[in-house]
């Protein structure tokens, strides 16, 4: 199995609303659905600042990420959580006697506590991804981006979290302006508000009474809501 080497470095009950996303690929309003608040590798390996490098593509690319762990443990699951990138150095792969096993292991461990990437850094114990961890991970379809050894784990970190609190700003802003646009159209109806709403989510909804029964609708003649 080869190795891959890193780039140079370069310095409640009663009535409710209901919804779902439409479908047909004709949002009523693509550009005010609501933004998902999460990472994913795939923002991260095009981000030129980062120059992370894909070694194994195990289809976690487009998996959220929530945050990020760093970990010299040979048997880490118990500090992980799910959806963490996890980053390690592989000083636990350096100590070990069988590297093979230590590989296997560490990867089933990572991927059982629920993460779909990680990252190794190529630096101080090994100067690319060693091939019994790329070995594991695709078995264990994990995905896999080398860390160029001028960049800290703490820079990756970082930009997560900057990626997240982007996220949350985007969303909260959008939450402010259908509060306000939903207020401005209440003295129309419910069915004003109703379709305002469905406009600036880009989704189908519904408003509900206890019994289930739609009683508005937007789109308002949409055979679904009938089901």
């Amino acid at each position: 199995m080869s190795t891959r080497r890193s780039p140079p470095c370069e310095r409640a009950r009663g009535h409710g609303v209901s919804s779902s996303s439409t479908d047909n690929g004709a949002d009523a309003n693509p550009s005010a659905k609501v933004p998902p608040v999460h990472v994913t590798a795939a923002q991260l390996l095009a981000d030129p600042r980062l120059q992370l490098t894909l070694v194994h593509d195990g289809a976690g690319l487009d998996r959220p990420l929530d945050g990020v762990a760093v970990t010299e443990q040979p048997a880490p699951g118990r500090w992980l959580t799910a959806d963490d990138l996890v980053l390690t150095s592989g000083m636990w792969l350096a100590e070990a006697g069988d590297q093979r096993a230590a590989a296997a292991t560490w990867a089933a461990e990572v991927k059982d506590a629920g993460s779909a990437v990680a990252g190794f850094g190529c630096a101080p114990w090994f100067p690319e991804v060693p091939a019994p961890l790329l070995d594991a991970a695709t078995r264990t379809g994990l995905t896999l981006v080398s860390v160029p050894p001028c960049l800290p784990f703490v820079a990756v970190s970082r930009r997560v979290s900057e990626l997240l609190a982007t996220a949350r700003t985007r969303q909260t802003a959008l939450a402010t302006r259908i509060q306000q646009r939903l207020a401005s159209v209440a003295r129309q109806g419910r069915q004003a508000v109703i379709e305002s709403l469905g406009s600036e989510l880009g989704a189908y909804v519904a408003l509900v009474d206890r019994a289930e029964t739609v009683v508005a609708a937007s789109p308002a003649s949409d055979g679904d809501w009938a089901r």
